[in-house]
């Protein structure tokens, strides 16, 4: 897929998710907050106790994993109501054995779901032997079942075999409950490992024991449970060709030919797996995701499907059957519910495939988001402080941008992983500001390090890489990647000529349309709040009003020369080698002079200083480097004035969110 297929397909995807929430309200128990199986047009109060444990279970994992468990909607409020209630009924159910690894899977990887959203439940003297029980059951499972009659490394139900379906369920949730010791890890790993290469060689033989969802299942809980020594070049290969085996069966229509019977239910008939069910964790091992990247034009196929086959429910609200028992009409529950967890987790995928393709386009380096460093970590340590002026006193920049910016963003970031926007009150737009030299552009660098996002940056030279005839469809292509990425730290660098103040009668007529071209970009980015942009100019003064106001960027931080301690920190034998010389460090001039030199200028001078042999020779050396620096020297737009001039004009321009600056 090229950028604008995969821009096409969110777009559809972000249709279809509208209903997330709306769809799940219908099947949605209002007396203790679980969910029932079956849809039904009237009075669902008629229905109150139809609860289903594996339907609420899907729904809950649906909803929780989509950040879609809110205040905001009727289930928030009854969810230690729902933990209890978990815990505390009959964990049976399609006829199966009491205590089945099927039912206690479902039930406890919900309950330890809700759990997470609410820290301060605390379960009584019931509840925590409900946890240890399902523990016991779950892991026994796994050991060959209570009577014995299994396979170590892998959960089966009483009268069936086992299976990787029901496995990867109960690994998935024991993992999640910290209790998959290394050796019962490796007799899982092993056995599915087996299973893999049973299912590879029934598919690559055309035999009509062929499974798919077995294979699929097989991998997840090969990528799940294998250490990073253990996915030797053989392993790896195995698990590409068996994603690729997985998706060449796929059916024309998007579709899956029926897995082999998981189990029986008595009055319906046979279980089976559901290929969105099986997509979802395919999808979320992170493990498999280049594989599934490969794959894209499959997933789109299974996407578009579910156009033709969607119910249309009450309000609007849309969903899905499972297709497992015909003569049960209408949609279900947990087949809507994986289906949205299945848009969901696609919708990720391509989030990775639309960075990959920008970067790619712009031909900058590509880095996957990386998890960011701990909240309290010192922000930019490799980067020399300078002081921003302000009325009430200088401000520490990098306390500033740590404080009032990165901070927010890291906080609100993993809303952004789980394709939300960050909240309106959080900065995602800077210019910075303030002479050459000032290493604007390391400090974008320090920001998407500290964050883990990758840093693209856009220069003009990109837009004009296509000649100048095609400056406004390239600024238009360029732009539009750019509002369609997430977690990316954007720099604009050396955009000056490119956001001039259209009113000034030097500007050219390019210049203007550029200001006008990029004005809804920036809205549109500000609208999507899922990437963060940062503007690095020498003249601030001149960038149009609509461009530098409040809503289209929301920092505006003046970054001068490192100070004086920073940089003596920094180099600390200049410090060293005055003192030998008896350069009066404390003197009003000289002092000023080494404060007003950038990082490159102060780095030159400690090489002079190296060489100095006498007191006038180092006095010397720093008359030089203040006659020669950068804020003496005039600028170039307004040879009237020297930088140091232009730079106290430029203050009245710093704003930061969440401090007054106002003199």
């Amino acid at each position: 897929m090229d950028f604008h297929d995969l821009a096409g397909l969110q777009r559809e995807i972000a249709v279809l998710q509208r209903s997330h929430a709306k769809a799940l309200k219908h099947y949605h128990i209002d007396n203790f907050c679980g969910f029932r199986h079956k849809y039904y047009e009237d009075d669902p109060k008629k229905h109150e106790h139809d609860f289903s444990k594996a339907s609420t279970a899907t729904c809950v994992l649906s909803l929780t994993l989509t950040g879609r468990w809110t205040d905001e909607l009727p289930w928030y409020e009854k969810t230690q109501l729902l933990i209890n209630e978990l815990l505390k009924c009959e964990w049976t159910s399609a006829d199966l054995n009491p205590e089945n690894p099927f039912t206690v899977a479902h039930i406890i990887e919900a309950a330890a779901a809700l759990r997470e959203l609410t820290p301060e439940w605390q379960p009584d003297e019931s509840a925590s032997a409900a946890w240890e029980r399902a523990e016991a059951v779950l892991s026994v499972s796994l050991r060959g079942g209570a009577a014995g009659d299994g396979v170590e490394g892998a959960a089966h139900l009483v009268g069936y075999p086992p299976s990787t379906y029901l496995t990867q369920l109960v690994v998935r949730v024991v993992q999640r409950l910290g209790k998959l010791d290394d050796g019962l890890r490796k007799s899982v790993r092993n056995w599915a490992l087996s299973q893999v290469e049973h299912e590879l060689a029934l598919i690559y033989t055309e035999s009509k024991l062929a499974d798919p969802y077995a294979l699929a299942y097989g991998v997840v809980l090969v990528s799940a449970t294998s250490a990073t020594s253990e996915l030797t070049p053989d392993v790896q290969h195995i698990l590409r060709k068996s994603v690729d085996k997985v998706f060449d069966t796929q059916l024309e229509d998007g579709s899956w030919p029926r897995s082999r019977p998981l189990f029986h239910y008595p009055k319906f008939g046979n279980a089976y797996c559901y290929e969105y069910e099986m997509l979802v964790q395919l999808l979320a091992q992170e493990g498999l995701r280049e594989h599934c990247l490969r794959h894209l034009d499959n997933l789109g196929l299974a996407s578009h499907r579910l156009r033709e086959t969607a119910y249309q429910l009450q309000r609007g609200a849309l969903g899905w059957a499972s297709d497992h028992h015909p003569q049960l009409k209408g949609p279900e529950s947990w087949s809507t519910a994986s289906v949205f967890h299945f848009l969901h987790m696609l919708d990720r995928v391509l989030a990775e495939a639309v960075r990959r393709k920008v970067f790619e386009y712009v031909g900058c380096e590509y880095r996957p988001p990386e998890e960011p460093p701990r909240p309290d970590a010192e922000f930019a340590l490799n980067l020399l402080d300078s002081d921003i002026q302000l009325p009430q006193g200088p401000l520490s920049l990098k306390e500033a941008i740590g404080k009032f910016f990165v901070l927010q963003v890291a906080q609100n970031a993993p809303r952004v992983v789980q394709g939300r926007s960050m909240p309106a009150h959080v900065p995602i737009a800077a210019i910075f500001f303030g002479p050459p030299g000032t290493a604007k552009t390391t400090l974008a660098k320090e920001i998407a390090s500290c964050l883990g996002w990758p840093l693209l940056t856009i220069d003009p030279s990109h837009l004009l890489r296509r000649g100048l005839d095609q400056l406004q469809a390239e600024t238009n292509t360029i732009f539009s990647m750019v509002a369609a990425l997430e977690r990316v730290v954007v720099l604009l660098d050396e955009f000056d000529e490119m956001l001039r103040e259209r009113t000034e009668e030097a500007s050219e007529a390019m210049s203007r349309f550029l200001t006008t071209a990029m004005l809804p970009k920036l809205a549109l980015i500000n609208d999507r709040r899922r990437i963060l942009v940062i503007v690095a100019t020498n003249h601030v003064q001149q960038f149009d009003f609509a461009i530098r106001r409040p809503g289209r960027f929301d920092l505006l931080v003046q970054v001068m020369p490192p100070r004086l301690d920073e940089k003596f920190r920094w180099w600390p034998r200049v410090e060293q080698k005055c003192r030998e010389l008896s350069v009066g460090l404390n003197g009003k001039k000289t002092r000023a002079t080494l404060e007003e030199l950038t990082y490159a200028e102060f780095e030159e001078l400690a090489r002079r200083l190296e060489t100095a042999e006498s007191k006038a020779g180092a006095s010397a050396a720093i008359n030089v480097a203040g006659r020669q620096s950068t804020l003496r020297a005039q600028v170039r737009k307004d040879a009237s004035k020297c930088w140091f001039d232009l730079c106290k004009e430029q203050l009245t321009y710093v704003r930061i969110p969440g401090l007054d600056v106002s003199p």
